[in-house]
């Protein structure tokens, strides 16, 4: 009864280091395989630096550089952007993304942390919508859909916001 339980554990703590992420996916239809990787590609040097190491334009994988945030009393973190493209057939592809993100919590030295005192690898959902978003007013761009608005984007300027307080 004992060796089950520990054979339960071992496996019930080795899938939560697995390191599993939460995909986020967008459908496209209708375009090549090169349009899509690059507007992908360009959307993300917008945002960040393209990590040249780790993507693969053969199997459609892209990663950003780590995007690092210092701030005092522990609160620093860095982000990057995972990319993959499934190919599902020639001219239909998913987009798979996600954002990873690790905390530094060392307060002696908040503003210079070194590469293996970074920890607590998770995932940024807030930042995942986002670039959900602009993914797909790219995509809709790249299929000549003009004018489409993303749900749940709201801009407004916060001046007049201000202004009405006052």
């Amino acid at each position: 009864m004992r060796a089950i339980f520990l054979l339960f554990m071992a496996v019930l703590f080795g899938s939560c280091a697995s390191g599993l992420r939460a995909w986020r996916t967008i459908p496209v239809d209708g375009v090549r395989y090169e349009d899509v990787y690059n507007t992908t590609r360009d959307f993300l040097q917008s945002e960040s630096r393209i990590d040249q190491a780790k993507s693969d334009r053969g199997k459609g994988v892209l990663w950003t550089k780590w995007r690092v945030q210092p701030a005092a009393f522990s609160r620093g973190k860095r982000t990057r952007i995972r990319v993959e493209i499934e190919r599902l057939s020639p001219k239909r592809f998913n987009l798979r993304y996600c954002v990873e993100k690790q905390m530094y919590k060392d307060m002696a030295t908040p503003l210079y942390p070194r590469e293996d005192e970074w920890g607590g690898t998770s995932q940024d959902p807030n930042a995942e919508i986002l670039i959900g978003h602009h993914l797909r007013l790219r995509m809709a761009d790249l299929l000549g859909k003009k004018g489409i608005k993303a749900k749940g984007i709201q801009i407004r300027d916060p001046m007049k916001a201000y202004k009405r307080e006052n």
